[in-house]
């Protein structure tokens, strides 16, 4: 593992080398990945760390869950920016088109269904 994720920082940093610092600012990876591999990916921790985001997945850092195919995964990057700009503009959460619509009241029911006695 210690290889390839010095090859791929090897990498980076090269094709960084080659952008201006609002390029880089503004970059945005798709790490593609089967269902299975998605918690802790070693690509996703490595952008995430590489680009000071916090928790994995985020802003900069997408994980495009059995999506092979570029153009499908540049049409889920999409999709993701235009509901952050949607779900910022309606809920002042940029992720929160992210998480079941009804997660809020399901935990607050939960909570008090589960409470004890």
């Amino acid at each position: 593992m210690r290889v390839q994720l010095r090859a791929t920082h090897k990498q980076v940093m090269e094709w960084k080398k080659d952008m201006t610092a609002e390029e880089w600012a503004a970059l945005t990876v798709i790490v593609p990945g089967s269902q299975t591999a998605r918690s802790e990916n070693a690509t996703v921790q490595y952008f995430a760390r590489l680009f000071g985001e916090s928790t994995g997945e985020g802003r900069r850092v997408v994980y495009a869950e059995s999506l092979w195919d570029e153009e499908k995964a540049l049409r889920l990057l999409g999709t993701m920016r235009l509901d952050g700009k949607l779900a910022e503009a309606v809920f002042g959460d940029r992720f929160r088109m992210y998480r079941d619509f009804l997660a809020d009241g399901a935990r607050a029911a939960i909570d008090d269904i589960l409470a004890p006695e």
